[in-house]
């Protein structure tokens, strides 16, 4: 049983562009919950906020160790932390993209068939 989501259109103030906020009724499914937590946060959604100061970290540790790479001394002595680092922030971001295009082309299709019903 899926439950209903009542959607509430809130105007971005620095864009004007017309953003939703969800009211979660009941329970979500498993790629509503993903893009609520991939989507940029509102005030009271911890997960969003979590992943989204996660996201600003790997992010800043990755332009942290390219600035540290081009050292050379730092570059040798620590390179299998920064090949660490890189492999691992490929990955995150490989499954990030993959799970927003995943609930993107979920939601663009929906929206297709609800047009052509």
């Amino acid at each position: 049983m899926r439950a209903s989501v009542n959607q509430k259109e809130i105007v971005d103030e620095d864009m004007g562009i017309p953003n939703l906020q969800d009211e979660v009724v009941g329970v979500l499914s498993k790629k509503e919950k993903i893009y609520k937590i991939l989507e940029p946060a509102f005030e009271r959604d911890l997960s969003s906020k979590a992943f989204d100061i996660f996201l600003i970290i790997v992010i800043f540790l990755n332009v942290l160790a390219v600035i540290l790479e081009s050292v050379k001394s730092i570059g040798v002595a620590y390179s299998g932390l920064f090949n660490m680092l890189s492999l691992f922030s490929i990955a995150f971001f490989s499954i990030e993209y993959i799970e927003k295009w995943s609930c993107f082309v979920g939601q663009f299709f929906g929206e297709v068939k609800l047009q052509i019903d």
